[in-house]
């Protein structure tokens, strides 16, 4: 314990004797150094960890493969699907985004077998908004859109080692 004590008195004569400009850029440059060690110390820790040779793909291809091909849909297309699924569409309603539909229905399956059926013919709702219309119907509203047709995929980002 006394070697502690003796150690740090004499740490602390040597810095007080340093001039007092010397004292502040020691401690501004030490102060950065640690914040530097601090950054490469949590870039180190946030490192993804794979196993193998290559990092894992951000986009699967076979998994894109999987994907059904995009069907060409029409307002009539759209409103015989819809009978389909026990959906009464009111408003089909065409834009460069895709299709925009609002409609009735008595349960909440039934959308969501109508949207799976859209799925299949490659539109997917990205947008919905279900409220009760009244006691007994659902009023819906949904956007879908063939977004696989309309955006390029975005590349693959490499980890950097």
């Amino acid at each position: 314990m006394m070697l502690n004590h003796a150690l740090f008195t004499t740490l602390r004569q040597a810095w007080q004797s340093r001039p007092a400009t010397e004292r502040l850029r020691l401690g501004i440059g030490g102060g950065i150094s640690l914040a530097l060690a601090g950054y490469l110390l949590i870039q180190h820790i946030d490192l993804p960890t794979w196993q193998g040779a290559e990092p894992p793909r951000l986009i699967d291809t076979h998994v894109l493969e999987a994907l059904p091909p995009v069907m060409t849909m029409d307002a009539d297309a759209w409103r015989q699907g819809a009978l389909r699924h026990s959906l009464v569409l009111e408003t089909i309603e065409s834009d460069a985004d895709g299709w925009r539909l609002t409609g009735r229905t008595d349960t909440l399956a039934a959308f969501e077998q109508f949207s799976a059926w859209s799925a299949r013919q490659g539109w997917w709702a990205l947008d919905w908004s279900i409220s009760r219309d009244d006691e007994a119907s659902l009023m819906i509203e949904a956007r879908y859109v063939a977004q696989l047709e309309r955006e390029p995929a975005a590349t693959v980002e490499r980890a950097t080692p």
